[in-house]
């Protein structure tokens, strides 16, 4: 006999397996029609456990922990999302134009410091892992981008998030550089009238016009009083689509 499996029955195959779901299966169908705790606890908490909670366009959103297994995942409006990092934490839930921007940061064998940025809109979601594996980040955004950047560098590594596309890392400097200064106009110079007589040449010495310098970066004063960065463009090699999925409906 085939059982169809709702999302409230989910959580159930995850920690139990089918064939133990099937016994078991009108004693929690009861719950879920009715949407009611089993026993005093909810079918999903038999299997996860909630890390922490950040808001989306869909609605909340929850990192868990699969009691089981240990693995951990995203769960957005019935939809999974893994996340592939050990001990993973919230550090930072930031609203950028119609999106959410998510970081996790955790830990893997070969990355002892593993931060994945997450953005949510309202009918999907992106994936891109951030960060060189060993340095803390910091992040801001300037209600357009999303940066991260490398603590404790002189000349820091950020990353740039928008509208699912992510790009780094990139230097600050080579990020925030001026644009470079256009060309100095040719100064014409008119050919001297013959003189009707003859006349003491004076000489002189032809100035071209100063060049207007360039117009520093625009900054924006957070309300910590940090120093938010401006748009930037981000240069075309370095850009790259992050990983996006549809969100279940």
């Amino acid at each position: 006999m085939n059982f169809m499996f709702s999302g409230c029955l989910r959580p159930v195959l995850a920690l139990l397996g089918r064939s133990t779901a099937v016994v078991l299966y009108p004693i929690f169908l009861v719950g879920c029609a009715a949407n009611q705790p089993v026993g005093g606890v909810t079918l999903a908490s038999l299997a996860y456990e909630t890390v922490g909670t950040f808001s989306t366009p869909k609605g909340e959103g929850q990192l868990r922990q699969n009691r089981l297994t240990g693995a951990y995942d995203m769960f957005v409006n019935g939809t999974s999302i893994p996340v592939a990092a050990d001990s993973p934490v919230l550090v930072a839930s930031q609203r950028v134009r119609d999106e959410q921007v998510v970081v996790v940061k955790g830990s893997r064998p070969s990355c002892p410091v593993a931060y994945g940025l997450y953005g949510f809109d309202r009918n999907a979601y992106s994936a891109s892992p951030i960060g060189n594996c060993r340095d803390e980040l910091a992040f801001q955004n300037n209600g357009k981008q999303f940066f991260a950047s490398q603590v404790g560098a002189s000349d820091p590594q950020f990353w740039v998030y928008e509208n699912h596309q992510a790009a780094g890392p990139i230097l600050r400097s080579v990020l925030f550089a001026p644009p470079p200064s256009p060309p100095a106009p040719t100064v014409a110079h008119a050919q001297p009238r013959k003189p009707a007589a003859p006349v003491t040449k004076q000489s002189h010495t032809d100035t071209a016009p100063a060049v207007a310098s360039t117009p520093p970066h625009v900054t924006i004063k957070a309300a910590d009083g940090s120093v938010v960065p401006g748009e930037v463009a981000i240069p075309a090699a370095l850009q790259h689509s992050a990983t996006v999925v549809k969100l279940d409906d």
